[in-house]
């Protein structure tokens, strides 16, 4: 898994004006996936992302992966209904 994620790289990430390097997101991405690792409360794979279109939404969808576990990004007014079909 860490293979993978190693390849996941980029130079530059535009959001709202601002111009993030990997040094900027990298130490939160890294810092996120060690809680991920460390609060773990079910031994299922998935995580569920409910996330607008944010850097932060970037950094946990990267720490995630990096943690060893998959994304499932949704949007965060999902309907329950529909969000009982996914589970």
């Amino acid at each position: 898994m860490q293979e993978l994620f190693d390849k996941l790289t980029f130079k530059h990430i535009y959001f709202r004006g601002e111009t993030f390097t990997p040094d900027m997101v990298q130490p939160a991405v890294d810092e996120l996936a060690a809680y991920l690792e460390a609060n773990r409360v079910s031994d299922s794979p998935f995580v569920f992302l409910f996330a607008h279109n944010h850097i932060k939404m970037v950094i946990a969808y990267f720490a995630i992966i990096k943690a060893g576990m998959i994304v499932v990004a949704l949007h965060p007014e999902i309907k329950p209904l529909e969000l009982d079909d996914l589970l």
